[in-house]
């Protein structure tokens, strides 16, 4: 594998964890290649100067008898909302496996992509839902062109999707409750130029 390869593999792993823990499931060849779907349309990986194995300063004896230190630069993981949700959208991204019995494919990938994006850019320990990976889709597909969501339209447009997936509709408090979670690992926030609206974060950068 490539060190790319590598650390994307990583990353899978961080959702079969998730996943077994959280559903219980049993892992197959068809829900692996799920997550590693979600981590190929999610994120990008850009490894550090000089390779995973050599991320510590080198000192290089110049001829002149000096030393210098030589930084490598860090890696980067990129979380990108945009390409991921459009992937969904479009067609190249779905689930398959057993989980789907339990909360529909395109929900599943949003739910794999907020586990990695708590996991990598977050320090909240909260447990993820459905419901959470429901209102973080509803809220992106109702956004405005400043990443904004009126907060007193959300319950209806919310309960407006679930009625299209057969699933029970989502009470004030389930709203309430998903939204402090997307709070919690960052993935919204209060809309500093206007407080009556949920502003979404559509990407993040990480070092490792």
């Amino acid at each position: 594998m490539t060190e790319i390869e590598n650390k994307k593999r990583e990353l899978q792993s961080i959702l079969e964890k998730d996943f077994t823990h959280l559903y219980g499931i049993q892992l197959d060849e068809e829900i692996q290649n799920s997550f590693a779907a979600i981590v190929e349309n999610f994120a990008t990986v850009t490894p550090p100067e000089g390779g995973f194995s050599d991320r510590m300063m080198e000192m290089t004896v110049l001829n002149a008898g000096r030393t210098s230190g030589k930084n490598y630069r860090a890696g980067n993981i990129k979380l990108d909302m945009s390409k991921f949700f459009a992937s969904i959208v479009n067609g190249a991204l779905t689930f398959n496996g057993a989980i789907t019995g339990y909360i529909p494919p395109r929900y599943a990938c949003v739910l794999g992509a907020i586990t990695l994006w708590k996991d990598l850019y977050s320090s909240a320990t909260v447990e993820l839902s459905a419901d959470d990976a429901i209102v973080l889709w509803t809220l992106w597909n109702a956004r405005d062109d400043k990443n904004c969501v009126e907060k007193n339209k959300l319950l209806t447009l919310v309960n407006e999707e679930v009625a299209d997936s057969s699933r029970k509709e989502i009470t004030d408090k389930d709203l309430e409750k998903a939204l402090s979670n997307l709070k919690k690992i960052r993935c919204i926030k209060e809309s500093q130029s206007d407080n009556s609206k949920w502003w979404l974060s559509s990407w993040v950068s990480i070092k490792y």
